[in-house]
C-alpha cells in the first residue's frame, strides 16, 4: 500500500521518506549495511565552511593530479576509468538506455530500455503478465523523482511518495517478475530551481534525503541494484555531495553513479563543467536524461567519455546552429570533419533552425536527414519543419521499440498499420484524436513519398486510396491517392472560451496569487506576478498567438496610452503565423498596464542581466543603435557591418536582438526573464500549467491554455460588434443598410482580419460559440413544464 501525503514539502522533511508514518530505526538487515553503520543511526556531517571546503578542493586536486595514466582538458582530468561506445572491456562501454513508458516491449526490443517505476506499476496493477522471455537487452529502473515533483504528479499511487519499506518491495516483485535490472534508481530530490521552490527546501536537504534515502534502501533491501544518485546544482555542490557519501562509508570510486539534476540545464557547457567536476573521483556515471544538444557534447567534451550510460531520449529532433564553441582537446575523430562547422553549414545552404533526426544510439542518416533540406520542407515555415521532424521521429521511435528495431528502410504496410492500432485504439496508448493523427499520417506520408522519388525505398508503408474526384465549384483538385488510413472523426475545432469575469477569477488567482475570496494570499510565492498578468491580459485583449506575442520587441510595441482610446502596432509578417501580417489594436489601459511592467519588472530584469555581463556574451549578436529606426546592425567575426529590418526577423533571430542604450546593452525582446533573458513560449506554457495548478488547489474550477486565450477574444469581440452592428442597422432602410454594410464591413470580416486568418470559413466557427451562447439564454427563458406546480400539497397528502 501506497501512503499518501500532504505535500511533497511534507515528504522530504521528514525524518526519511516516509508518507505519514516515521520511518524505522536504521537497522541494516545486510552484512554490508551492518559493519558499516555499527548497529547505530547514521548521521549527516556537519556544513562544512568556505575555508574547508577550499582546503579539500585543494588536497583533491594534489591528489588528482596531471599523471601518466591521464591528461588535462578543459573540463578537468581524464581517469582511466574512461569510456567509450566501443571499448573491448563492456565495464567501460558507454551504453545508451531508451525512454519508454511501456513495460511490455522488455520482451520485444533489442535495445536497453529505461523504464520508470510509475510504468511498471501501472501496468501490474491493470493484470498484465510481464513477459515470460526478456529480451538479450539490459533495462534499467527510475523513480520518476522529477515527474513527481515538478508535473505536479498526484502522491497518491505514484511509487516517489511510497514509504522505502514499499518502495523496495515494490521493486523487489519487480526483480522476480520482470529480470535482474542493471541498476534502480533511489527516491532521490532533484535539485532543479523549480523543484526547490516545489519543496521550499535548499540543496543541502534535497542531499540529505537522497543520501538518507540511499543507505536505507541499500541495508534492507540488499538484492536490489541500487544507484547512489549525486545530486546538485553548482560543481562544488556535486562533490559536497560526493563527500557526504564518503563520510557514511560509501565508496563511489569505480561503481556507477547517477548523476542527477544536469537533463533540463540550458546549456551544454553547464552539463559539462558538472561531469568534468566529478571526473577526478573515479566513478562511472549515469546521466539522466540528457539533453538534446548531447551528441554535440559528447562529440566535444573529452570529460564526458567518462559518462558510462546514458538514458537515450528515442529518435531525437535536434535543430542545426552556429557558432558553436569547439574545445582545443577535441574528440580525435572530430578532427576527421575538421572544425569549420559553420562553413558546412554555409557550403550547404543549411539554415540555423534547420531540424534533423539522430537516432537512440546517436547516428546520423545522411539520406534521411537529407529530406530535411528538400523542396518539401525548406518551402515551409520553420515550426511547421520541426512538426513534420517530431511527427516522423515519433513512428521512427516506434519501428525501432515496438517492431524488433526496424530502421525506416524496412517499413511495411503492416508496420503503419501497428502503429496506428497503438496511436489510437491500444488502451496502453496515448489515444490521440483525429486531427492529431491525421497531420502525423501526412507528415509520414510526404517522407516516405519523397523517399520513394528518391528509390530510397520501393513503397511507402503508408496504405493508399484513390482519391475521389472533387466538384469543379469547389476549387480542390482531384484524382491521384490520398492515406487509406486518416481518421474519420476529426471534429472541427470546439472552441473553448471564458467570459470576462471568469478570466479575471483565473488571472487573480493563477498568476497573481490571490485567494478564492478575491483578497492577495501571503502564502503566495510566485515571482513576476505582474509580468505573467501583463502578458495574458495583452493575449485575451488583441488575440494574439503565443509565438507571435512572445516574440514581440520593445520598439515596436506602444507603451502609455493614446489618443482615441486605444494604440496600434504592426505585426510583422516575419513572426505572424502563415505570413498573415496586420495592425494590432491594443486599449488604453493595457498600453498602461505594459508601461507599469517596462518601467519597473522589465527594468529590474534588465539590470540583473547586465551585472552578470550576459549581453557581452551573446554570439552574432544583432544591435538596434537608433531606438526611432527599425533596422539592427549584424557583426560578424571580421569586423563587417550589415544592416538588418526588425520586420525581417524570425522569432530565433528575435532573441540576438540587442538595444545600445545610455546605460549599455540591453535586449529587445518585450517580454523577459528575472535573469534578463527573451522568455521563450515553451516557457509560458509552463506559467499557464503553473496557474491552472494553483487555481485547482484552491478549488477554483478553472483551466486555461494560451490559446483559450484568443478564442475568448475573438467571442467577446464577435458578440458585441454583433449587438453594435445590429443597432446600427435598426432605423435604417434596406438601401442605408448595403451602404453601411459596404463601408464599414460585417463584424465577422472585422474579427478575421484581427486574427489573421485568411479565410472567413476559420473565423465561422466562433458563430457556432455564439449560437450555443444564444441557446443558454434562450433556454434560461423557456419555462419548465414538467414538474409539478403544487409540490407542497403533494407532499402533504402523502404524509396524511
Amino acid at each position: 500500500m501506497i501512503h499518501p501525503v500532504a505535500s511533497a514539502a511534507d515528504h522530504l522533511r521528514t525524518s526519511e521518506t516516509g508518507a505519514g508514518r516515521a520511518v524505522p530505526g536504521h537497522r541494516a538487515r545486510s552484512a554490508r549495511g551492518a559493519g558499516r553503520a555499527g548497529g547505530q543511526p547514521w548521521r549527516l556531517p556537519q556544513r562544512p565552511t568556505v575555508q574547508e571546503r577550499r582546503a579539500r578542493w585543494d588536497e583533491r586536486v594534489a591528489r588528482h593530479g596531471v599523471g601518466p595514466d591521464r591528461w588535462q582538458t578543459p573540463w578537468g582530468p581524464v581517469t582511466p576509468y574512461t569510456t567509450s561506445e566501443f571499448h573491448p572491456d563492456p565495464a567501460r562501454r558507454m551504453m545508451f538506455y531508451l525512454g519508454t513508458g511501456q513495460p511490455q516491449y522488455l520482451g520485444r526490443s533489442p535495445i536497453p530500455l529505461f523504464l520508470a517505476a510509475t510504468a511498471l506499476a501501472r501496468y501490474r496493477r491493470r493484470g498484465d503478465a510481464f513477459p515470460a522471455q526478456m529480451g538479450a537487452a539490459p533495462w534499467a529502473g527510475d523513480s520518476g523523482a522529477y515527474s513527481a515533483l515538478m508535473l505536479r504528479t498526484s502522491p497518491h499511487g505514484h511509487p516517489w511518495y511510497a514509504h522505502p519499506d514499499e518502495y523496495g518491495a515494490m521493486w523487489t516483485r519487480f526483480l522476480r517478475d520482470v529480470g535482474p535490472p542493471d541498476f534502480v534508481g533511489i527516491q532521490d530530490r532533484p535539485c532543479e530551481p523549480g523543484c526547490l521552490n516545489r519543496t521550499r527546501s535548499t540543496v543541502r536537504e534535497h542531499q540529505e534525503a537522497t543520501l538518507r534515502n540511499y543507505l536505507y534502501l541499500v541495508d534492507n533491501f540488499p538484492f536490489v541494484p541500487w544507484l547512489p544518485t549525486l545530486q546538485g546544482w553548482h560543481p562544488w555542490q556535486y562533490e559536497e555531495h560526493a563527500d557526504m557519501y564518503q563520510a557514511a562509508g560509501v565508496d563511489l570510486a569505480g561503481q556507477r553513479v547517477g548523476v542527477g539534476s544536469i537533463c533540463r540545464r540550458g546549456s551544454q557547457r553547464d552539463v559539462a563543467t558538472v561531469l568534468g567536476t566529478m571526473a577526478p573521483l573515479g566513478m562511472r556515471m549515469h546521466g539522466f536524461g540528457v539533453s538534446l544538444s548531447t551528441p554535440f557534447l559528447l562529440v566535444r567534451c573529452p570529460v564526458c567519455s567518462l559518462v558510462t550510460s546514458l538514458l537515450s531520449g528515442r529518435w531525437r529532433v535536434c535543430l542545426a546552429q552556429r557558432d558553436l564553441p569547439i574545445p582545443e582537446d577535441a574528440r580525435p575523430w572530430v578532427a576527421e570533419f575538421g572544425i569549420d562547422l559553420d562553413g558546412w553549414l554555409d557550403e550547404r545552404g543549411i539554415a540555423d533552425g534547420v531540424p534533423f533526426l539522430l537516432s537512440p544510439s546517436f547516428e546520423y542518416d545522411v539520406e534521411l536527414n537529407a529530406f530535411f533540406r528538400s523542396w518539401q520542407i525548406t518551402s515551409m515555415r520553420r515550426a511547421s519543419q520541426v512538426a513534420y521532424a517530431r511527427d516522423l521521429a515519433r513512428f521512427l521511435t516506434f519501428l525501432s521499440v515496438a517492431r524488433g528495431g526496424r530502421g525506416w528502410r524496412d517499413a511495411t504496410e503492416d508496420d503503419h498499420l501497428a502503429f496506428h492500432a497503438w496511436r489510437r485504439r491500444d488502451p496502453a496508448g496515448p489515444a490521440v484524436a483525429g486531427s492529431t493523427w491525421d497531420r502525423e499520417v501526412a507528415s509520414v506520408n510526404r517522407f516516405f513519398a519523397w523517399a520513394v522519388e528518391r528509390a530510397l525505398v520501393v513503397e511507402t508503408p503508408v496504405p493508399q486510396r484513390v482519391r475521389r474526384l472533387a466538384p469543379s465549384e469547389s476549387g480542390r483538385r482531384g484524382g491521384g491517392t490520398t492515406p487509406a488510413t486518416y481518421s474519420h472523426d476529426a471534429a472541427a475545432e470546439r472552441v473553448q472560451w471564458l467570459p470576462p469575469a471568469e478570466y479575471r477569477r483565473w488571472r487573480d488567482v493563477g498568476l497573481r496569487g490571490y485567494g478564492p475570496n478575491g483578497l492577495p494570499d501571503s502564502r503566495f510565492r510566485g515571482r513576476w506576478a505582474g509580468r505573467n498578468a501583463a502578458f495574458a491580459d495583452l493575449m485575451v485583449r488583441t488575440g494574439l498567438r503565443l509565438t507571435e506575442q512572445a516574440s514581440l520587441l520593445r520598439p515596436e510595441v506602444p507603451i502609455g496610452p493614446g489618443q482615441g482610446g486605444y494604440r496600434r502596432f504592426w505585426l510583422p509578417a516575419a513572426i505572424a503565423k502563415g505570413g498573415s501580417a496586420r495592425w494590432v489594436y491594443v486599449p488604453d489601459s493595457m498600453a498602461r498596464e505594459l508601461g507599469i511592467y517596462v518601467a519597473v519588472d522589465r527594468a529590474e530584469a534588465v539590470d540583473t542581466g547586465r551585472r552578470a555581463g550576459l549581453y557581452d556574451r551573446i554570439r552574432r549578436p544583432l544591435v538596434i543603435e537608433d531606438a526611432a529606426r527599425p533596422v539592427a546592425v549584424a557583426f560578424d567575426g571580421r569586423g563587417s557591418r550589415r544592416v538588418v529590418k526588425l520586420a525581417a526577423l524570425d522569432p530565433a533571430e528575435r532573441r540576438r536582438v540587442l538595444v545600445a542604450g545610455e546605460h549599455g546593452l540591453e535586449p529587445a525582446a518585450l517580454w523577459i526573464s528575472e535573469y534578463g533573458t527573451p522568455v521563450a513560449p515553451s516557457t509560458w506554457k509552463s506559467v499557464f500549467a503553473d496557474a491552472n495548478a494553483r487555481c485547482q488547489a484552491v478549488n477554483v474550477a478553472l483551466r486555461v491554455h494560451p490559446h483559450m486565450l484568443r478564442h475568448t477574444f475573438a467571442v467577446v469581440t464577435l458578440e458585441q460588434l454583433q449587438r453594435g452592428h445590429l443597432v446600427a442597422l435598426a432605423g435604417q432602410t434596406a438601401e442605408q443598410r448595403g451602404h453601411y454594410t459596404r463601408i464599414f464591413g460585417d463584424p465577422l470580416d472585422w474579427v478575421r482580419r484581427r486574427l489573421g486568418h485568411r479565410s472567413l470559413t476559420s473565423t465561422m466557427i466562433y458563430l457556432h460559440a455564439l449560437a450555443e451562447l444564444e441557446m443558454h439564454t434562450r433556454m434560461a427563458l423557456v419555462p419548465d413544464g414538467w414538474e409539478d406546480p403544487h409540490p407542497q400539497v403533494l407532499a402533504a397528502a402523502g404524509a396524511s
